[in-house]
């Protein structure tokens, strides 16, 4: 192998070396940029399940029958007020870890998203916190 031919070798390798780090890099910094999507669709996800899960007549109306191994099927809505105090602890919480998502980072449809959840929370939290409709009307 010529000295020319060597040169042109080595600097294919260094070329390589340094493409491959500037690959990983780029790879690295698309999944970190992929990361909120995924934190998302995550959160979107356990909310849509959970709060379906509160009441069991709307979850199997809705088609969900089962969640977290627990049957919902022939279930009553429990408006025990334990009950009420942890579901009002899950809206709370969920607020929390919804705000400390970077909802900039989302696309326009998850932006979207991310609003109606946090608009359904607060009429949640309203609910919870000053109507009250669950203590008073016969119907719940």
């Amino acid at each position: 192998m010529s000295q020319s031919q060597r040169k042109a070798a080595g600097c294919t390798i260094a070329t390589m070396a340094k493409l491959v780090a500037l690959l990983s890099l780029m790879l690295a910094a698309a999944g970190c940029a992929r990361k909120p999507v995924a934190q998302f669709a995550a959160l979107s996800e356990e909310f849509v399940y959970t709060t379906l899960s509160f009441s069991p007549s709307a979850a199997t109306a809705a088609g969900l029958h089962k969640y977290q191994d627990r049957t919902l099927d022939g279930l009553l809505d429990d408006l025990s007020p334990s009950t009420v105090a942890r579901q009002h602890n899950f809206y709370l919480g969920f607020r929390e870890r919804l705000e400390r998502l970077k909802s900039d980072e989302l696309s326009a449809e998850d932006r979207a998203d991310w609003q109606i959840l946090e608009d359904q929370i607060s009429l949640a939290l309203l609910e919870f916190d000053e109507i009250h409709n669950y203590m008073h009307n016969p119907a719940t």
